[in-house]
């Protein structure tokens, strides 16, 4: 999955944890022992992810490069 988000006016009614919670069950059935989630220190949904048992490690940090004439921005 690239990408997901809850809505700010659905935001604090559980759906996002519901969410994250029913991948991770589902992962889980297909052998996977960890799930990785790309994000900012800086985003508001860090300390969510936290709050849902997320942890980051070390100084971990993802690097992109946009390559010319490809047509694609930066995730």
């Amino acid at each position: 999955m690239e990408e997901f988000g809850v809505s700010p006016r659905l935001q604090g009614r559980g759906i996002g944890g519901a969410f994250l919670r029913a991948i991770e069950r589902r992962v889980a059935t297909q052998g996977l022992t960890h799930l990785i989630l790309l994000t900012s220190r800086e985003v508001p949904a860090f300390r969510f992810y936290q709050r849902l048992g997320y942890e980051p490690i070390g100084h971990t940090v993802c690097l992109v490069k946009a390559l010319e004439g490809q047509g694609r921005t930066a995730p």
